[in-house]
């Protein structure tokens, strides 16, 4: 009896797999933003960003070459605070739970808690060239005089170390409390906490403002217009190479690819481990904007006022958002909004920019009305923003609603009237998230006789004339 029961709670258990195996996988609806967009909201605000924003959960922090920073709440389209500094800002804010880090241009090292509240600010004894970053506890900057300094989240600041060139980069190690700092002689290093300096590489040129850590590997470039890939544990390049241009993006890296945009606004996905280029992309200009990769897309912004949106795999450009002023920062995702930032020059005047999916549909005959009986009339739709979209035509005449006899993934229908009368054509488009309904008023007039017709009319009239006289 007990191999009775186990023999059939395998069969049992064997039978369920097979079928979750053979289960038809649920429909993806995609996620993410998804082209085309159209503008639903906007926020102004004084002067123009200092590139690039920053996002926590549903609030996006910024600065402006007018001296503010802001907090902003995207989904009430209203700012948190506003709080003007001393001087502009050198670079975007820093972010951190225990509140809002900036360097003004008066070398000022500026901290705000969460309500934009002054909390602290010191003064940095040398002129910083970098932007603040956050790395294990702590915020580090470099200087004009290959100074790399520490500043602890009380204020308290620390000179880590002099190096021989002014630095120009500085990237924390997050798997210790090391930093990586890059020099306009073209030198990397690290730096312990403690002060300690390791030379690591040096390489021709100017090293660039963004460096790319990515585990055992460091990713930079120089104003020669090379990228390299540095293995940290071999101390030795791995590969570089030439996009004849130098690089003022911070570079994005995936699993097995690294995203470059370079200067003269051409857009590289390489290849990790070989350096290989995949595929390029020419964008509408130059960029100084960071990348925006979200899901399977990635989407640019330049100095113009339009928004690229490409597919990674292929490099297939998934669609274009043009506005009606310059793009100002990097685009960013906080659903169900695309965000970007224009500038006003006659206004001196931004305004961060909230793009929605474009949902929309157009209806669309092949002939235009009057037509006669019996003609074929094809009526087409075009859905805007929908996923496997289904079609629901009918056609309602003196007040009677009759559903028309198409396949629903079909988004056209051949109509053949047979009645004279004025037609109202609709369709019902909809999918998993959105349904909407279009009409079209269209006129099937009488029959007119043809000549041929006509005549023979004429002829039948003329004797039925001539037999009203023999009759009389």
């Amino acid at each position: 009896m007990k191999h009775i029961k186990t023999t059939a709670a395998l069969c049992l258990a064997l039978s369920l797999c097979s079928c979750s195996l053979f289960r038809k996988k649920a429909d993806f609806y995609p996620s993410g933003p998804v082209f085309p967009v159209t503008a639903a909201a906007s926020v102004p605000y004084k002067g123009a960003i200092i590139p690039p924003m920053s996002i926590a959960g549903d609030m996006i922090y910024f600065a402006t070459d007018a001296g503010y920073v802001y907090k902003v709440y995207i989904h009430g389209h209203r700012f948190y605070f506003e709080t003007a500094l001393s001087s502009a800002p050198v670079a975007a804010p820093v972010i951190h739970d225990s509140g809002v880090f900036l360097i003004c241009q008066d070398g000022m090292i500026v901290a705000l808690n969460i309500n934009g509240s002054p909390v602290w600010n010191i003064t940095s004894p040398e002129l910083p060239t970098t932007p603040l970053v956050f790395g294990q506890s702590r915020l580090c900057f470099g200087t004009d005089k290959g100074g790399v300094f520490s500043v602890e989240l009380d204020g308290t600041i620390q000179k880590l170390c002099s190096l021989p060139a002014a630095v120009s980069s500085v990237r924390p190690d997050i798997r210790s409390e090391d930093l990586f700092a890059g020099c306009v002689d073209g030198k990397i290093y690290r730096i312990s906490m403690d002060g300690r300096i390791q030379p690591i590489i040096q390489v021709e040129g100017k090293i660039m403002s963004h460096m790319t850590l990515d585990g055992r590997k460091l990713f930079f470039s120089s104003d020669t217009g090379l990228v390299y890939c540095l293995n940290l544990v071999r101390m030795n390049i791995e590969w570089k190479i030439d996009v004849s241009s130098r690089i003022e993006v911070p570079m994005y890296v995936t699993k097995k690819h690294l995203f470059v945009l370079s200067w003269n606004g051409i857009l590289y996905k390489i290849h990790k481990r070989s350096g290989s280029i995949g595929w390029w992309r020419a964008v509408p200009s130059r960029s100084v904007y960071s990348l925006a990769v979200i899901e399977d897309r990635i989407i640019v912004s330049s100095m113009s006022p339009s928004l690229v949106c490409f597919e990674i795999d292929t490099g297939r450009q998934l669609g274009i958002y043009t506005g009606k002023n310059e793009f100002r920062s990097n685009p960013a995702w906080v659903a169900p909004y695309l965000l970007g930032h224009m500038y006003d020059r006659k206004e001196n005047q931004g305004e961060i920019l909230l793009l929605k999916k474009y949902v929309d549909v157009v209806l669309a005959a092949s002939k235009t009305p009057p037509q006669m009986p019996n003609e074929e009339i094809v009526i087409t739709v075009t859905a805007f923003g929908y996923y496997k979209p289904e079609y629901a035509f009918s056609f309602i005449k003196d007040d009677k609603e009759e559903s028309a006899l198409n396949p629903p993934d079909e988004n056209t229908w051949t109509w053949y009237p047979s009645e004279a009368g004025v037609y109202t054509l609709k369709v019902i488009v909809s999918d998993v998230k959105f349904k909407l309904e279009k009409r079209m008023v269209f006129t099937i007039k009488e029959k007119l006789l043809n000549e041929q017709e006509t005549i023979i009319c004429m002829k039948v009239l003329k004797v039925l004339v001539k037999m009203k006289w023999i009759f009389r």
